[in-house]
């Protein structure tokens, strides 16, 4: 149902407290929300997110209360209802506070990057939310690459020998996980990492995230010692919090965050010249980490 800007900014004023509203900018459009900017008059900014649902709000307000009290994600504003969300003419959104991103180089990072993921899972391992599916798993994907698109022998061959491995990989659960953390989910603010957009949190393996965030976090321009130094620096940084990433563990979850990527891309889009020459810098990749880690 179509809201009008006009009616959607005085609910905000009305369920935040917030003072007169400007107005509404757009920042991006994620597979979990819609966010846009939003100022106020007194110059206070903050994100305005637009869910999917009841349920994705419900488990993104009881993480980001948590992770936002150890400075790892923005606040999140309760509201009127203190359930961390709104719902306008049956649209579901919450409210945080908006965090300038810094200009940094990640090639520096990767040391408080991993400090701040394995932050992050201990407040996780604390924390519990209503179950949520994993609406990317790559069993999906991979049947809808092949029977929906039918992919063709040379392309299915070269996935195929990581999908037995990568599903079983996929099914270890040890707790919750962000789920989404790529590089795209991550802010630089006044010298601190922060993570956004729960909206796929759901129990996992840790080293999935720590994947996740490494393998969106790499160059291709990098050389391999360069890979290897920022790999060797992320895990140092989880350490200090006092959890252990496993090398195995590892580089088994990198080669399944890449292969549910070309399966995703494959799944949506089926086979094309662009998305096969994805899937190849994909498996050219899978190659990179196993001589790096293997």
């Amino acid at each position: 149902m179509h809201i009008s800007e006009g009616s959607l900014l005085r609910s905000l004023e009305a369920h935040y407290e917030l003072e007169e509203v400007k107005g509404l900018v757009p920042i991006s459009a994620g597979r979990t929300s819609d966010a846009r900017l939003l100022e106020t008059a007194q110059g206070q900014q903050f994100v305005l997110r637009r869910l999917r649902s009841k349920h994705q709000a419900t488990c993104e307000f009881e993480i980001s209360h948590r992770t936002a009290a150890n400075q790892i994600s923005p606040y999140m504003l309760p509201g009127q209802n203190e359930n961390g969300y709104i719902e306008v003419q049956g649209n579901i959104y919450n409210l945080q506070h908006y965090l300038e991103p810094d200009k940094v180089s990640v090639q520096d990072k990767f040391l408080q990057m991993g400090n701040a993921l394995g932050s992050l899972h201990t407040v996780l391992r604390h924390t519990k939310i209503p179950h949520q599916e994993d609406r990317f798993s790559l069993e999906i994907s991979w049947n809808t690459a092949t029977f929906s698109h039918n992919i063709s022998g040379n392309l299915r061959t070269s996935l195929e020998k990581y999908i037995a491995d990568c599903l079983e990989i996929e099914q270890r659960r040890e707790g919750i996980i962000h789920a989404d953390l790529g590089i795209w989910n991550v802010i630089f603010h006044a010298a601190s990492v922060y993570f956004i957009d729960y909206g796929e949190a759901r129990t996992g393996d840790y080293h999935f995230d720590a994947a996740a965030l490494l393998t969106s976090s790499m160059s291709k321009t990098w050389t391999d010692q360069q890979v290897a130094t920022h790999i060797s620096n992320f895990k140092k940084g989880y350490e200090q919090s006092g959890l252990q990433l496993e090398q195995d563990s590892l580089l088994k979850n990198m080669i399944l965050w890449l292969v549910r990527g070309a399966t995703a891309v494959l799944a949506e889009y089926g086979e094309t010249e662009q998305t096969t020459n994805y899937v190849h810098h994909i498996i050219s990749d899978i190659s990179k980490y196993n001589r790096l880690m293997g």
